[in-house]
């Protein structure tokens, strides 16, 4: 019986501090801001073969794309090494900086060329934000609900996944290409300005014994 009892009182210590985490401003912020990086991001990415395509046709397209997966990949395994050594908000600060800017140029690029280094410039910071969202969530929470954590903060992000390319298409219909990045650059500029709003607990919370 007490073996029944100790095991409903950590489950009930389980729900608080995943309630209490849950509501915080933090992970509030963190979450709000990936659906804003994932709906850039993603909307960038599938409008780039007709914004290149637009600008030198289909060998300036196909390279766009193509530069853009190795400089995600590149990028990512970069950051990797690089997280051994820095912390993650300001490399996350900096990745954001590098996404509006890459989104930001291939939506004004007016030559081919400049089309295709800014799909790269705009690739290194693909894979290091998709991987940094869980990694900073594992930083600051205990392991015990880390898991629910990243499962429901993923889940908002995915309305941005949605959104984003439907966003950028939909500023596109009645405008142009160069609107619909600049668009897409303002909203990351917002997710990094929400993500320095939410600040950083001193410390990792622990979980209980």
């Amino acid at each position: 019986a007490s073996d029944v009892y100790k095991r409903q009182e950590l489950k009930q210590d389980f729900e608080i501090e995943y309630l209490q985490v849950v509501k915080s401003r933090f992970f509030i912020c963190v979450t709000a801001a990936y659906v804003l990086i994932m709906a850039a991001q993603v909307g960038g990415i599938a409008h780039l073969y007709n914004r290149a395509n637009a600008l030198g046709g289909l060998d300036v397209a196909t390279g766009s794309i193509q530069a853009l997966t190795l400089a995600s990949i590149s990028g990512r395994l970069l950051g990797g090494w690089l997280l051994t050594r820095i912390p993650i908000r300001p490399f996350l600060f900096f990745n954001l900086l590098i996404q509006l800017s890459g989104l930001f140029l291939i939506g004004f690029s007016e030559i081919s060329e400049v089309a295709i280094l800014s799909s790269i410039l705009f690739g290194f910071s693909v894979g290091n934000l998709l991987m940094l969202q869980p990694l900073w969530l594992a930083e600051i929470y205990p392991s015990n609900i880390y898991p629910r954590l990243f499962a429901l903060s993923n889940a908002y992000s995915v309305i941005g996944v949605a959104f984003g390319p439907y966003l950028l298409g939909l500023v596109y219909v009645n405008s142009d290409y160069s609107v619909a990045y600049l668009v897409a650059s303002v909203v990351s500029l917002t997710a990094l300005v929400i993500i320095y709003s939410a600040g950083q607990p001193a410390r990792k919370v622990e979980s209980k014994p």
